[in-house]
Formats: structure tokens, sequence, C-alpha cells
């Protein structure tokens, strides 16, 4: 008879690879909580071995203890091997290229604190496992783009960037500010004046924090002029990766196309004085009338050819509906308008060739390339966004007749 033999727990095989120092309870905690993984226990280890000699080793007075950390942070808890494990680990594959060695105690402590205290970028426990399913990267969605989330040490200005990207998801920059998922415009002094709690810890972990001498970390320094600094740097790095907003396909859809969508239609609907020439009773009476703007298109607009209201520059005209009696009204701007209206500074500041971009992009009209209005490009709004503003308009019997 051939019987095969059962495999050896792992308590057995990292006894065997690692000596008597390793208990058989030192099961990594992923595993002590039945979470399971897509790696067998020793081949986790394996690839933590691989891990360890790809890591930098840490040098006194050049952001070391930083460096020891974030190693024992992916050790004990990327890999979930626990704080034993990890120590064992980083003595035997890793300590020893470190200026000075640090000692098993001081090991020991580091391994226990990277346990024991959450990840700062939010991480769970054995993110560095292969996940189930075959995936072989742990990303990070940033924006329109994935951006791969850095597991090695990091100095404050890769940490500070990552938290950027990860707090405001941006979308695209605008000049030197970038606007968020939520299509809030974000400028650079909103964001590196004070840092967050959580910010400030994940900074304790970089290369390059502040030490006094002896290796400790000067707290009091980092939410001071430290992250001042690297907060600026990565401010730019961030406005480096990101595209303008008329390179970015973002959809009809959206917080930042309502936001547009929202300053052309109050802009239109801004309450205009016009003169007009009204019969009563037959006799022709001149009175001033207060009405949108987008109403005095409806009172100025005709069948036929483009009319202008007044000198703004927005014509209109009539065309036919669906039925003989109905009328759809068509309506035509420039984007010297808004500077006309006093509408809000970003349509007046935004130019003709970037409005006329921003319409064609967030679906409120197109400026045609066959049909002129009074001879001038302009932009003809798109009719279901036209009939989301007009009000009901109904001349009186003796019809309406604008002055002029």
């Amino acid at each position: 008879w051939e019987v095969r033999p059962a495999d050896p727990p792992d308590w057995f095989v990292k006894w065997i690879l690692f000596g008597p120092k390793l208990k058989p309870d030192d099961t990594p905690r992923h595993e002590r909580n039945g979470k399971a993984t897509g790696d067998t226990h020793t081949a986790v280890i394996g690839r933590a071995i691989q891990y360890l000699a790809k890591c930098k080793p840490a040098i006194s007075g050049q952001g070391g203890h930083s460096a020891t950390m974030s190693v024992a942070r992916a050790i004990v808890f990327g890999f979930g091997l626990g704080p034993v494990v990890g120590k064992q680990l980083m003595a035997d594959y890793w300590n020893s290229n470190c200026q000075p060695p640090w000692s098993d105690r001081e090991l020991e402590h580091k391994c226990t604190d990277a346990d024991t205290t959450a990840d700062p970028d939010g991480r769970p426990r054995g993110y560095l496992l292969k996940p189930r399913g075959g995936s072989k990267k742990n990303e990070s969605e940033i924006g329109s783009k994935t951006e791969p989330i850095s597991d090695g040490p990091k100095d404050a200005t890769t940490i500070i960037l990552e938290y950027f990207r990860r707090t405001y998801k941006p979308l695209f920059k605008r000049g030197n500010s970038i606007v968020a998922d939520n299509g809030r415009e974000i400028g650079m002094g909103e964001v590196t004046s004070i840092p967050r709690p959580a910010l400030v810890e994940a900074l304790k972990l970089a290369t390059n924090v502040p030490c006094y001498k002896g290796g400790v970390i000067n707290e009091n320094a980092i939410a001071g002029g430290f992250f001042r600094t690297w907060a600026k740097v990565a401010w730019g790095a961030l406005l480096d990766e990101l595209e303008e907003e008329d390179d970015v396909k973002l959809g009809a859809d959206g917080p930042v196309q309502e936001e547009f969508c929202r300053l052309v239609r109050e802009a239109l609907l801004r309450q205009i004085k016009l003169g007009m020439t009204i019969k009563v009773n037959g006799i022709a009476q001149m009175q001033n009338e207060v009405r949108s703007l987008i109403d005095w298109a409806w009172v100025f607009a005709k069948r036929g050819p483009w009319k202008s209201v007044r000198s703004y520059r927005l014509w209109c005209k009539l065309v036919p509906g669906e039925t003989p009696n109905q009328n759809v009204l068509m309506v035509a701007l420039r984007a010297e308008l808004f500077s006309q209206l006093g509408a809000d500074r970003r349509l007046i500041d935004m130019g003709a060739n970037r409005f006329t971009r921003r319409c064609s992009q967030y679906g409120i009209g197109d400026s045609s390339q066959t049909e002129r209005v009074h001879g001038k490009k302009a932009v003809i709004l798109n009719p279901a966004f036209v009939l989301d503003l007009v009000t009901d308009f109904t001349t009186d019997d003796g019809g309406e007749v604008p002055e002029g």
C-alpha cells in the first residue's frame, strides 16, 4: 500500500524554515479570523522574502525610522504575517544591511506597532496578498485614470500626492486649481495650509520625516513647514498628471456638467427691462417691462430669419413643431452675452472658443458650420435645453410688438 502523507501544518513549516523562535500560535491574523486568500501561507512567506530583497535598508539620519516602519507595515500588515513572523523575516532578510542594524527588541517593537495601528492609507490587512480571482494589482480609481498604489517606503511628496488623489478624486485641472468628482473647484491654498490628522499620521512614515538627533520624530514640524513645503510640490505633481477640462471626456451627465448648465441657465433667466409698444384699444402706447432674457426671446422671435434681442448678443426665431400650429423657439448666442449681462465671472472669463467647446461637450448646443447668425458664428442652443427655461407666454388679443 502506498499512502501519500498529509501536508504538514503551516506552523510546522514555519518552524522548519525559521527555527524554534516561531510558535505554533503565530498564525497570521487574517488566517485566524478565517479570511481566505489566494495564497498558501508558505507562498506568502516566499513572496514576503522577495519583497524584502527589494526594500532599501534603513540608514540613520536619512529617514531610517520611517523606512523601517514602512517595511514592517508591508510584511506584518500587508502580507498579514503578524508581528512574530514579520520580525523574524526582517531580522533574517533585511536588517543586516541597515546602518546601523536594529536590535531584536527594536524590530519587535516596530512590528508590534505595524500590527496594532490602523493603516494610514486605509488599506485592509492582507492588502498585498493576491486576492482570489486573479487580480494582479491593487489599484485605486483616481478621477478618470487608474493609478497604482505604491506599497514601499514613500517620501512626503508621494504620501501627500496619494492623499490628494484619494481624498479629492480630481477629474481635471482648471488653471492652477483642480475639479473634484463632485464638481467642486479646489485651489492650492485650500489644501496646502493645514493637514488633516490622518495625513499627519501618514507623514510620520515618510522617508524624509523631520527628526531630532537620535532619530526621534519631530512631530511638531510635520504639521508646519514640513507639510506646507511638500504639499506644494505634491500639488504641482497632481496638476502635471491631470488634463485640462477641454481634453477630458466626461459626457453630458455629472456634477461638473450640471454646474456649467446651471451657470448658462441663470444667465438666460436674468431679468431685463426693455421698452415695448403695445396697442390698447387701437392706440399705440409705450411701456417698459421686465422679463427674463429667455422670455424676451419669445417676444422677439418670428418664423423666418433670426431676430436679435435689442443689442444683446442673443438671437431667436420660431420653427415649426410637430403640428402646424406649434412653434419651437430656437435661441443662439455668443459668449460676449455674459459680459453684457454681468453674469457669473466663470462664464465671462471663459472666452468664445472655450465656451463653444463646453456647450458641445456638455450637450447644451453647438456652433453650426453652415448656419451663420447675422453673419456671425454663434452657439445654437439645444431646443430641449431652451424648453426647460421658457415660461408659458401668450399674446393678448391686440398682440405685442417690441419697440423698434
